[in-house]
Order: C-alpha cells, then structure tokens, then sequence
C-alpha cells in the first residue's frame, strides 16, 4: 500500500468510491485521527494512558450515490483501574504496541459481530 500512495500523490484527495474501485474493493474505510495521546497529563506524564479520537467514515463502493456512514470513535487504554508507571519496566514501545492493538480491536467491531460483553474483556 505504501508504494501505491508514493506513486498516486493526490489520493488524499481522491473520491472514495474511486479509490474502492481501483483496488477492486467493496468498500473503503476512511479513518482521519483527530487527536492522539500517550500521556496523562494531569500526572505530568508520569502515567501511560493513551487516548484517541477518530472520524471513521465507511463508503459502499457499489452503492456510490448512497451517503457515506460516518461515526466517532474515541477510546482510551488503559482503564483509569489500571495505571502504568513511565518508567525503565514500561518502555514506550511496549505500551504504544499494546495502545494500538486495544484501537484496532475496538474499531474492529464497527464492522463485524460481536457480543456486548466482550467489551469488558478488552482492557
């Protein structure tokens, strides 16, 4: 995907449903991230708490005339339960590693099944 966005230097400003089209798609998920933190700051960053908001839009690629779905996302990780100290045992790259993962898994379930319940099983 990376070598395809170097050689199409406008996609960001392509249709959707174009873009859907040219990777022979049924539907392309947008997501533009408005905001993105690893720290909390309130503890002067002496804690690791991650949090991000993202603008996720779905577009049918068959259906180009239909609006788009378009949600907000937000999420933080861990939960307020369970700090993590910056620190020599907490490395960034850890924590980071495990902050993305918790992100996927969650706008994951914007497209596919899942129980309710599993959502108390993810931090």
């Amino acid at each position: 995907m990376r070598n395809s966005r170097r050689s199409h230097p406008g996609w960001s400003e392509a249709d959707l449903s174009d873009v859907g089209r040219h990777f022979n798609a049924d539907y392309v998920i947008y997501l533009e991230i408005n905001r993105l933190s690893l720290f909390n700051k309130a503890d002067m960053n002496s804690q690791y708490k991650g949090h991000v908001d993202i603008s996720v839009t779905l577009v049918n690629v068959n259906k180009p005339d239909g609006s788009p779905e378009r949600k907000e996302f937000g999420c933080s990780y861990p939960s307020d339960a369970k700090a993590i100290p910056v620190d020599a045992d907490n490395p960034i790259s850890h924590f980071r590693e495990a902050f993305f993962d918790h992100i996927a898994k969650k706008l994951s379930w914007y497209f596919t099944e899942h129980l309710p319940r599993e959502g108390y099983y993810v931090d």
